[in-house]
């Protein structure tokens, strides 16, 4: 995942949107978007604190998608290390009902079982 993923990973967890968001935080606007999306960049040090802040997270998880200093703020284990099919997935479950997302768990944790037993065959 890079910096904008994170970004649009932070803000569907919130229930907010990118205007919204920069509504929120002076000097970020929908141009910034644009230039993290499409051209690689990440904002200055400013706002970028500013992003961290208001989600929590820390500034080396906006980067890197890591905790490397103690003494910044955590998200939990499974959200921090999140690849590319859990974080296509966290967009195609918000809009599941609770008792179909337990179904859709349920589901995983029984294919993750047959893929260990496979492993475990093959082996």
């Amino acid at each position: 995942m890079n910096f904008i993923q994170r970004i649009d990973f932070l803000i569907k967890k919130n229930g907010i949107t990118r205007n919204a968001l920069s509504k929120e935080i002076d000097g970020l606007n929908h141009n910034s978007f644009y230039a993290w999306e499409n051209r690689g960049t990440i904002p200055s040090g400013d706002i970028f604190s500013k992003i961290a802040d208001y989600f929590g997270v820390s500034t080396d998880w906006l980067i890197t998608g890591k905790e490397t200093s103690p003494n910044e703020k955590k998200l939990p284990q499974d959200e921090i290390n999140l690849d590319e099919l859990e974080f296509a997935l966290f967009g195609e479950v918000r809009e599941l009902s609770d008792e179909d997302k337990q179904e859709l768990l349920k589901n995983a944790r029984r294919m993750r079982e047959l893929i260990e037993l496979r492993k475990k065959q093959n082996s």
